[in-house]
């Protein structure tokens, strides 16, 4: 490449100039470090590329992962990108180290490719997490009608990011043609589109993951000891010195469109109570599968919102992150070689589980996905079941306040088995589904 062309050159001797770090690193100032850098990101390429042929490898054994891509896992997905964004990186760093003659805009192009593969890859692990399968009824954020609108955003971030792909190769572009103010002005837009797309995917990771993943968990706290509290009033009540058993209470209405909850009957009674170990261990997968969804998607948020970071400091100063020389030299640590550190560590923990999983014979991710779809089925019937117990205390306490004598013991007998009822219900939350 001409560093003549690079505005920044100005006459300085090769060895003087200020480095380039998105496109040229040699022949600069500080080469050492800028070199000492991307030999570092070379070491965690070599690893994710190894990771992600080894998973293809594994999981290829008992899925047919086929040609159709729609039709691939996101954990597929995120494979291929480990093997693509590893290949990407180990061919930019030896582009820059070797330093062969070569466009701007193809350096420029070659360096945010990793983007368009990184989050296209990643694109169908942000549509699992809006998927209907997790939808809660009681938060207006994940009812079906809303994530269908975040589907629809998701839609166009390979748009975003393809956009921003030929824009970064503009600017390329133009400071090969020695115009390096319009080159600039270029780069600003691409550095505002690539913000954009860090922000959907940042907003769609804390929304429908972390944040989601904490709403469920305090549901399923509030479950817990609910549930505690109801089956000791239960047992109190059943007493048979205390109360004798009513009779079967009335048909009890679900309200309309409930799909969760089983309209309640005599055959409750028939159904014996779940034993403690297989409802602590429903508690503890659901919150084991909620812990996990948490820490991963914060640390996507984290990563997002970083990226986002630089492209911003890229748009308001695109020559002082060049020339000032502990600005470059921490923005390039982070921009550059350790971008790819996060999905690093990932892959390392997929290949970890994937082999404890050939190991037990079981998919894990299958009883992850149907674990949190479990949780988000019985917190649904636990909201309807709650809204159905106070309409039902509702009516004790207007008929309680009747004056009529029998009507007053008629309802007495009403409450006790309806509460019965409810009791039986909530035990049945617990249930394998």
């Amino acid at each position: 490449m001409d560093l003549n062309l690079d505005p920044l050159h100005d006459g300085m001797a090769p060895g003087e100039m200020p480095c380039r770090w998105l496109v040229n690193v040699r022949e600069c100032k500080d080469e050492w470090y800028y070199v000492g850098i991307i030999i570092m990101g070379m070491i965690q390429a070599v690893i994710m590329t190894a990771c992600g042929l080894l998973l293809l490898r594994m999981t290829k054994k008992e899925r047919v992962i086929g040609y159709i891509p729609w039709k691939w896992t996101s954990s597929t997905w995120a494979h291929i990108g480990f093997v693509l964004l590893g290949l990407q990186h180990l061919t930019l760093s030896l582009v820059f180290i070797l330093n062969p003659r070569t466009a701007y805009w193809f350096r420029l192009f070659l360096q945010f490719a990793f983007f368009f593969i990184s989050y296209n890859c990643t694109l169908p692990y942000l549509f699992s997490l809006v998927s209907s399968k997790f939808v809660i009824i009681w938060q207006r954020d994940y009812q079906e009608i809303v994530r269908r609108r975040t589907r629809r955003v998701l839609y166009t971030m390979p748009l975003i990011f393809s956009i921003f792909i030929i824009l970064i190769s503009l600017s390329g572009s133009f400071l090969d043609r020695g115009q390096p103010h319009t080159s600039e002005i270029i780069f600003r837009i691409s550095m505002g589109v690539c913000m954009l797309g860090n922000g959907i995917a940042a907003w769609v990771c804390y929304v429908y993951g972390y944040r989601f993943s904490h709403i469920l968990s305090r549901q399923l706290e509030d479950m817990n000891s609910h549930f505690m509290v109801s089956a000791d009033n239960s047992d109190a009540s059943s007493s048979p010195d205390e109360r004798p058993r009513s009779p079967p209470p009335p048909e009890i209405k679900v309200p309309p469109g409930s799909k969760f909850l089983p309209g309640p009957s005599a055959a409750v009674y028939a159904r014996p109570s779940p034993a403690a170990p297989r409802m602590a261990r429903t508690l503890m997968e659901g919150k084991a599968v909620l812990r996990m969804m948490g820490v991963l998607n914060s640390l996507f948020v984290s990563v997002n919102i970083t990226c986002l970071i630089i492209a911003l400091l890229c748009l308001v100063f695109p020559v002082k992150m060049y020339t000032v020389p502990i600005f470059s030299k921490i923005l390039f640590f982070f921009a550059f070689p350790n971008r790819i550190a996060f999905k690093t560590v990932v892959s390392v923990a997929m290949f970890i589980v994937e082999r404890k999983r050939l190991q037990d014979r079981e998919d894990l991710q299958t009883g992850r996905v149907t674990a949190l779809e479990r949780v988000c089925i019985q917190t649904n019937r636990y909201y309807e079941l709650h809204c159905l117990q106070e309409s039902i205390q509702l009516q004790e306490t207007s008929t309680t306040k009747s004056p009529t004598a029998n009507t007053h013991e008629v309802g007495e007998g009403f409450s006790t088995v309806s509460t019965e009822v409810v009791l039986e219900e909530e035990v049945s939350l617990f249930l394998p589904t």
